[in-house]
């Protein structure tokens, strides 16, 4: 019997849950790649956001070569769809969980300057 699959965590549930290729009206009878939010959350994270994959996966609750495996995921229906011309679906998964992250890294950014509001010094 598999291990049962970690909760993923998300910081981000996209708006827009269906992609179709220029020049098609409906989404009927054009053939469809299906990205999970995970996969979705890994692209923004690595490739919008530019953080490293240790990062990545710290941020998602779970390991690097598991994020690793879920970007090669993500990028290889992207690349197919964008190639092949075929539409774009996102899924909720059922073992993620959506944790809105805030704005920056916190008051004082954890370097013991007390809570301040990440300018630094108190300059008057």
């Amino acid at each position: 019997m598999p291990r049962p699959i970690k909760m993923r965590t998300i910081g981000h549930i996209p708006k827009v849950k269906n992609f179709i290729p220029s020049g098609t009206k409906e989404c009927q009878g054009v053939p469809c790649n299906s990205l999970s939010t995970a996969e979705i959350e890994a692209i923004r994270l690595k490739d919008q956001l530019g953080l490293e994959q240790i990062e990545c996966a710290e941020y998602m609750n779970i390991s690097r070569p598991t994020f690793a495996r879920i970007l090669v995921s993500a990028r290889t229906k992207i690349a197919d769809s964008l190639v092949n011309g075929k539409g774009i679906s996102i899924n909720e998964d059922v073992n993620t969980e959506f944790i809105p992250h805030g704005r920056g890294r916190g008051p004082g950014r954890g370097r013991g300057r007390g809570p301040g509001n990440g300018l630094g010094r108190n300059i008057k």
